[in-house]
């Protein structure tokens, strides 16, 4: 016999809810807290705060830089309510001449 039968599975919900915005910022917070210091006193520091509080509140994506001039650098961040897409923060450094990186690194 023939089982005509479909196989009734629950889908997984695309996007996160407010609660796991929320888990997932934290997480990237404290992972940004370990290799630099927060003080929401410097400007991309505060603007970052911002958009983190947007994406968790309105779930909308977001993505773009932020000049951190202080140490010459850019903070890239992407923030996406798609569950397939972490959200996630890059701080790259602005080098003029590459011949000076292995200087920088070394102070």
């Amino acid at each position: 016999m023939v089982n005509n039968k479909k196989n009734k599975r629950k889908k997984k919900e695309k996007y996160r809810t407010k609660e796991e915005r929320k888990y997932e910022v934290k997480k990237v917070i404290e992972q940004m807290n370990e290799c630099y210091n927060l003080n929401e006193a410097i400007p991309a520091i505060s603007i970052l705060f911002e958009k983190m509080k947007t994406f968790v509140d309105t779930g909308n994506n977001m993505s773009g830089k932020i000049p951190y001039p202080v140490d010459n650098r850019i903070i890239d961040y992407i923030f996406s309510n798609n569950r397939n897409v972490k959200p996630c923060i890059n701080v790259k450094l602005l080098v003029a001449d590459r011949s000076k990186v292995k200087e920088i690194i070394k102070q």
